[in-house]
């Protein structure tokens, strides 16, 4: 796509790093008018996050090129939703997906795991380099996936071997807070190694305290408030929750979010 490929998403001379989810227009829209610095493009957050489709990251792209800054676009690679112990047939399909996608995005996001013989959630390293090499120059995240493994530190150096460039972690909780000392161990250990970025119940009221404690720079959030359909008195009466009620990106979060992040810059 026209936005450079490179890892690096530090502008307008920052050190931070504001990545939001989105997997709609108008929140892709608003991520990017409210002062992102990353895009996670999915389909079905609802779901975890899954393989966006092609038509959604050429809008996007569409939409940046008439843009002044660079946005770097990251897409989702997760062919299903539930756990992230594939098939052979599974990674087939998502190293495909990859290459559909290839020239429409910047990076890639997925991760995949295995069970070993005693029962531990560990890396599927033999998956993981068939999808980072599916990538060529473009760089992979790997998502919260680690944040199921047995041993995260172990999977983390793993990770970096395997030429992933960035992590998304709640530090092994449901929460980032909840797993704060774990990402503060993993960023003082690897964080020279490969770049932690910080995500689940990640907002702009404790971004200072996920900063003070563990010194990440990059943030992932949904920065998502809930939507309700014109329609909702007819749909909630037929169709399940999803179809007169979704989550999208509220610029107003966006933007607080990010001026708290430029807060905390000026202090350090």
């Amino acid at each position: 796509m026209d936005q450079p490929s490179s890892e690096s998403t530090r502008s307008e001379n920052s050190k931070f790093t504001l990545e939001i989810c989105i997997d709609n227009w108008d929140s892709a829209k608003a991520a990017i008018d409210g002062g992102a610095n990353r895009l996670e493009v999915c389909s079905a957050l609802g779901l975890g996050g899954l393989t966006p489709t092609r038509g959604l990251l050429i809008k996007i792209r569409d939409y940046l090129s008439q843009k002044p800054k660079t946005v770097h676009v990251a897409a989702m690679i997760r062919s299903r939703p539930g756990d992230f112990v594939y098939s052979s047939d599974e990674i087939d399909l998502m190293k495909m997906e990859i290459e559909t996608l290839h020239d429409v995005c910047d990076s890639f996001v997925f991760g995949c795991l295995k069970v070993t013989a005693n029962g531990e959630v560990t890396l599927e390293e033999n998956h993981c380099r068939i999808l980072v090499t599916a990538c060529g120059s473009k760089p992979a995240t790997f998502h919260r996936a680690i944040d199921v493994c047995s041993n995260p530190e172990v999977t983390c150096v793993d990770i970096i071997s395997l030429g992933f460039k960035r992590i998304l972690t709640s530090g092994g909780a449901a929460t980032a807070l909840k797993g704060i000392e774990m990402i503060k161990s993993l960023q003082a250990s690897y964080g020279d190694k490969i770049t932690i970025m910080v995500g689940s119940g990640v907002n702009a009221s404790n971004v200072p305290q996920i900063y003070e404690a563990t010194k990440v720079l990059d943030y992932h959030s949904s920065c998502s408030s809930e939507h309700v359909s014109s329609i909702d008195s007819i749909c909630g009466q037929i169709f399940p929750s999803g179809v007169s009620k979704w989550q999208i990106t509220d610029i107003e979060k966006v933007i607080a979010m990010k001026k708290i992040i430029q807060e905390i810059e000026k202090q350090n």
